[in-house]
């Protein structure tokens, strides 16, 4: 995973600037960076979405196959029911 570059002094330097007490500024510097440090564990990556793209193909071929079946049997059972109906009417 990356980290993410992140100045504290450049931001402390913005807040103090702008009319932020030291105090203050130095609180959220501190509360920013805490935030930050943990946010590279929880981004994906190319990789993370190249993996989930191929699970989801990999599903979709799954889901397709049953899909397949499912219309296979179905038919084999209209076919086979409409046989049985015929040989009901014929006799």
């Amino acid at each position: 995973m990356t980290a993410i570059a992140f100045d504290t002094l450049r931001f402390a330097g913005h807040l103090t600037s702008a009319g932020v007490p030291e105090n203050q500024a130095k609180a959220q510097t501190e509360a920013l960076t805490e935030a930050l440090s943990g946010a590279d564990r929880e981004l994906a990556t190319k990789n993370d979405a190249a993996a989930l793209r191929l699970e989801m193909r990999e599903m979709e071929h799954r889901l397709t196959i049953r899909m397949v079946g499912i219309a296979f049997a179905q038919t084999t059972l209209t076919v086979a029911l409409l046989g049985l109906m015929l040989k009901l009417l014929v006799s």
